[in-house]
């Protein structure tokens, strides 16, 4: 099975404490990202998803990327490989800043 990168959604302020139940869990690293969330590396996300009490949620991470315009989003999400993902799936986005453009 393949290492993935994933994101866990947790409540603001117990991000150490996920940290440590991940690492508990799966043994390996995890970092805080951003308020409310976690980032880490796991092999058998269902191991951690039925030991885990402590997030809300947990998504794939396929990529990041920085843009300047709804075309440079259509043309890097273009790019990207999703020939791994075998099940209906759905993408969901938070806005940052100011944009031309809807979310």
């Amino acid at each position: 099975m393949t290492i993935r990168k994933y994101v866990a959604a947790t409540y603001i302020g117990i991000e150490d404490v996920v940290i440590n139940d991940i690492m508990d869990i799966i043994g390996d690293k995890a970092r805080k990202i951003n308020k409310g969330r976690i980032a880490f590396d796991c092999r058998h996300i269902d191991k951690l998803l039925k030991g885990i009490r402590s997030i809300d949620y947990a998504y794939l991470f396929i990529a990041g990327f920085k843009f300047e315009s709804l075309e440079d989003i259509k043309r890097k999400a273009d790019k990207l490989d999703y020939s791994f993902i075998k099940d209906d799936f759905v993408v969901r986005c938070k806005r940052h800043g100011n944009h031309d453009f809807n979310s």
